[in-house]
């Protein structure tokens, strides 16, 4: 309901600014609506729903198998390093990856699993017309566990869908940091002090 309280914590317009020098972006983010007996309450303009990567992640690492999935990027043999790499993993930049405290990252200890997803973003028609000029458009993220093994790594059961930002437009390059942020945020945790399943 609408009260003296909403206008105290809640800002009514977007304050984003594009550099320190632009003016806000000054957009409305809440709208009114109209209930019974003159009451008004507000809601927001436009809304965004992500899902839980924690819940996902305990999903996923219940089902059969799964761990041993995980571990099996690692029983692999090397490489000659002049013949062209044949999955991420013989890549330069996991063997030199370093934890918080300056520890390499992989191979990972064994009290622990050490999880790198790879960020996917892209646009869709939501009413599956398939033209070239699309008047509509939506736009997913999702992440990829690149640990499991790459036959594997892109069925549906084993990508996080992290959101949908809704269209009918496409956000700016710019505008997409406002939907990866709670990612970020949640990736955070992961990253330090870490997150443990039973």
């Amino acid at each position: 309901m609408a009260n003296g309280n909403f206008k105290a914590v809640t800002p009514f317009c977007c304050t984003y600014q594009r550099m320190p020098e632009s003016v806000s972006c000054n957009t409305p983010l809440w709208k009114e609506r109209n209930l019974a007996e003159g009451l008004v309450c507000f809601v927001p303009s436009r809304k965004y729903l992500q899902q839980d990567l924690k819940y996902w992640l305990g999903w996923l690492l219940s089902r059969k198998v799964i761990e041993d999935l995980i571990d099996y990027c690692w029983s692999a043999s090397p490489v000659d390093p002049d013949t062209p790499i044949p999955d991420i993993w013989y890549s330069k930049v996991f063997s030199d990856l370093q934890d918080a405290s300056g520890h390499p990252f992989f191979p990972d200890p064994k009290e622990e699993e050490c999880l790198v997803f790879s960020l996917l973003v892209d646009s869709f028609n939501p009413f599956h017309i398939k033209t070239v000029k699309q008047k509509a458009s939506s736009m997913g993220i999702w992440l990829v566990l690149l640990n499991l093994p790459s036959q594997l790594r892109y069925l549906p059961e084993n990508i996080f869908l992290v959101g949908v930002i809704p269209g009918p437009g496409k956000p700016a390059m710019d505008e997409i940091n406002h939907y990866l942020k709670p990612l970020v945020q949640s990736l955070l945790e992961f990253w330090d002090p870490g997150v443990f399943f039973s």
